[in-house]
């Protein structure tokens, strides 16, 4: 319903940011303004204060600021040359150009501070899964714990947590960690990981991991059959309200409060179909019921995310005999926590040969098979790759509670750096990876594409639509830095030309260069709109159908 103005509004702010840059340069440089436009085009609205209109134009891609003198040819009676621009001397005119896609690399400064310092809650230091056979799990630490202390300084927060673990390949770190109504202290060493920052371009980053997430498993329960849970009537898929009457919100509660010798009474629900006129709607849950189990009967219970629910027919997952009920143990000799883990990493080893380990609740099985890659439409129209497996889940995964951020300053001073570093390293390679050829041109998108994005902040939210601002005022800066003629760039080339040989480039060089400056802009806009359109090919062509 708002795509529209979240569009105006992002490309608004990226077009106003640029050209205030130049009008506040050129005003102090006593330059006279005549014109401040947003928008090409028919002026929608107009007001003059003193020498300068503003207007706010029908076409929303782009603004200019029209000064005094500015043409090349432009004849300016000497009486009023200190207000021309093109009579400035030179750094003055450099400063001019310069401070449009200087002020969009500045922007994103002031956004990424204004979305942190704006956070009044984080995540907790808390594990919500370990991974078996990482660091973490050879350090004794489980789903459910809380991590209190770092080689004895206070960590409250997931990102502090990540931040030690980062910097510390190989050394060992004394964790202070609480589980349950206990403490402990026990050593974990983080290891070095290769991580993936942009896999087009090979970018990759070594980073200390101990193989922790703060997501956790909610309480679905999966049953061994025959397992003294299932003869008191768990099934697959129940999920559990509390434990002897405490209240449960993960799996890893349940787990803690079953450890206590004695009988327990877990309080279910259990999922029901409901159906309309014998077609099936949708799952819903029943009524509570307890069911009381005997002393030890809680092992073997597991949470129900990497359980079987469904197979496809004819999918690889079919062609070695998975069935509903199933558990994944093991993905080439690698445990994972989480099934979405699981797609991850068949994602990233499409053409490999994989071997599965998974147990029905009596045996174990292995079988080695192969994924069938395939494409899809991304959310952007893009074509991706995908793997199809046939499996699917019925995951129920979930967070903490967050919990009050009371060091915003520093936590906002912090994370803005590091995004900002961020933004700028990867749109750095990525116009680097287009000029060599790393990136294909059929990536590129224009106003279509921004469109789309923008409209993505209804689903998304706020911190979607201002990390995506930031991002294109990096790219809108950088790319009005390139030396072609035309775009700010094209200036700073000509300012430079003219300080080694100490004249003006001759206005007929400047013409021809205008003209093969715009040539290129046109091409350019010729393919990312091709590209808009290809992406968008089968919503455009249902308008006509």
């Amino acid at each position: 319903m708002f795509s529209g103005v979240y569009f105006i509004l992002l490309l608004g702010v990226l077009i106003l940011v640029h050209e205030l840059g130049h009008f506040a340069v050129a005003k102090l440089s006593g330059v006279r303004v005549l014109t401040f436009s947003l928008g090409f085009g028919p002026a929608l609205l107009r007001r003059k204060w003193g020498d300068t209109e503003y207007r706010l134009a029908a076409i929303p891609l782009g603004g200019y600021v029209r000064m005094y003198g500015d043409e090349p040819d432009a004849e300016v009676p000497e009486a009023e040359r200190p207000y021309s621009f093109n009579y400035k001397p030179l750094p003055y005119r450099t400063a001019i150009v310069l401070a449009g896609p200087l002020m969009n690399l500045l922007l994103p400064f002031a956004v990424f501070f204004l979305m942190f310092v704006s956070r009044g809650e984080l995540e907790p230091a808390y594990i919500g899964a370990v991974k078996g056979g990482g660091p973490a799990d050879k350090a004794g630490l489980r789903a459910g714990d809380s991590i209190l202390r770092i080689d004895g300084e206070d960590v409250s927060y997931w990102w502090e947590l990540e931040t030690r673990v980062n910097a510390s390949i190989g050394k060992p770190l004394e964790i202070e960690v609480r589980r349950g109504d206990g403490t402990f202290s026990t050593t974990v060493v983080p290891e070095g990981v290769e991580v993936d920052r942009y896999a087009q371009l090979g970018m990759t980053e070594e980073q200390g991991r101990i193989q922790v997430i703060p997501i956790e498993a909610r309480p679905v329960l999966w049953v061994p059959p025959g397992s003294p849970a299932a003869a008191a009537g768990v099934r697959h898929w129940d999920r559990v309200l509390a434990v002897d009457g405490k209240p449960v919100r993960a799996f890893s509660q349940v787990e803690q409060l079953l450890e206590a010798a004695g009988s327990h009474t877990l309080t279910l629900v259990r999922e029901e179909p409901l159906a309309l006129l014998g077609h099936v709607l949708l799952n819903t849950y029943g009524k509570p019921f307890d069911v009381v189990l005997p002393d030890g009967a809680g092992k073997g219970l597991d949470h129900a995310d990497l359980v079987v629910h469904s197979v496809d027919a004819d999918s690889p997952a079919a062609g070695i005999g998975l069935k509903p009920g199933d558990r994944i143990l093991s993905i080439d000799g690698e445990s994972f926590p989480f099934w979405f883990l699981v797609e991850a990493y068949l994602a990233e080893n499409v053409e490999d040969e994989h071997e599965l380990a998974w147990t029905d609740g009596i045996e174990e099985h292995k079988a080695k098979f192969s994924l069938v890659p395939s494409t899809e439409k991304g959310e952007f129209n893009e074509e991706r790759k995908v793997v199809v497996f046939g499996v699917h889940n019925h995951s129920d995964l979930g967070q903490p509670e967050d919990v009050p951020n009371t060091a915003r300053l520093a936590y906002a001073v912090r994370h803005t750096g590091m995004a900002v570093k961020d933004a700028f390293e990867i749109t750095l390679a990525s116009l680097g990876g287009l000029l060599v050829g790393k990136v294909p041109i059929k990536d590129l998108g224009g106003p279509i594409l921004i469109y789309d994005m923008a409209s993505k902040t209804e689903k998304y939210g706020w911190d979607f639509f201002f990390n995506l601002m930031a991002w294109l005022s990096i790219s809108l800066g950088m790319i009005n830095l390139f030396p072609i003629p035309i775009l700010d760039g094209g200036h700073l080339l000509f300012f430079a030309i003219e300080a080694v040989i100490r004249r003006p480039v001759p206005i007929r060089i400047r013409q021809i260069a205008a003209y093969v400056g715009l040539a290129l802009i046109l091409m350019l806009m010729v393919v990312v709109f091709r590209n808009d359109i290809l992406r968008n090919w089968d919503t455009i062509s249902g308008w006509f159908q």
